[in-house]
């Protein structure tokens, strides 16, 4: 992603409602309806999260766990850390990350109980390689939670690949990991996904404000109750799903 698009989307933006609009909130329902599903009990865990973005996800997450992350922009890294800090049990370390070097970095020579990479994976011109570098970073009983867009209406000029099932299992046997579940949901902006392509002007106030007003109504319902209400409105509206989540295990 253009650094200057993250800075504008994820730099100062860590009030409360900036963690309600759905385009951060959206990303962390599906995560935790995977976990849950999966059974998958993260107290007192260490989880590494390649990519958090604006930390919202770190916010749901149990305060026994030890946090560890990557994102690009320093005072990103910094200002995230310092609010989880405030009110978190376990170790907190939030860094950040030279993409040139990315192979380099100290959190990628550790191991973890969960892996996250939300959102990411769609950017990188080879997938596979940033898996193979996880799936070694993984403990003999750890996991890698993948979250991806499917079902773009309208190209995004910032992702490089165009994601499907069959492009996650490609990655995965070129990573020497295996997919242990994979699921598709989330169809609430099916049709309105063409406006959230623009990064400026008239849309992208439209697209902030659709975002915000969604993500009050997800946080009223939860994470599993927003999966229930998610298929009843695709049933009924014929909106497809438009992410995929998946869990990845060592081979």
């Amino acid at each position: 992603m253009d650094q200057v698009v993250f800075e504008t989307v994820y730099r100062g933006r860590q009030r409360g409602w900036h963690h309600l609009a759905y385009m951060r909130l959206g990303k962390v329902w599906l995560t935790l309806e995977l976990l849950r599903q999966s059974g998958m009990n993260l107290a007192e865990k260490k989880i590494f999260d390649y990519g958090f973005g604006a930390g919202t996800l770190f916010r749901y997450l149990p305060k026994t766990a030890d946090l560890f992350g990557v994102e690009q922009d320093p005072e990103v890294c910094e200002e995230v850390a310092a609010r989880i800090k405030k009110k978190w049990y376990g170790e907190v370390d939030l860094a950040p990350i030279e993409i040139e070097r990315w192979t380099e970095h100290r959190l990628l020579k550790q191991k973890y109980d969960l892996i996250i990479c939300s959102h990411v994976l769609e950017h990188l011109p080879e997938p596979e390689k940033l898996l193979k570098v996880l799936g070694e970073c993984l403990s003999p009983t750890g996991r890698i939670v993948g979250l991806v867009p499917i079902h773009e209406r309208a190209e995004n000029p910032h992702h490089v690949q165009k994601v499907n099932e069959e492009a996650v299992q490609r990655w995965a046997k070129g990573s020497a990991v295996v997919v242990e579940k994979y699921m598709e949901a989330d169809p609430w902006l099916y049709w309105l996904q063409p406006i959230y392509t623009h990064d400026a002007g008239a849309w992208h106030i439209v697209a902030q404000g659709i975002s915000l007003g969604l993500g009050l109504l997800a946080r009223l319902s939860g994470p599993r109750g927003w999966a229930r209400l998610g298929r009843i409105f695709g049933a009924l509206t014929g909106s497809l799903p438009t992410q995929a989540a998946f869990i990845l295990r060592k081979r």
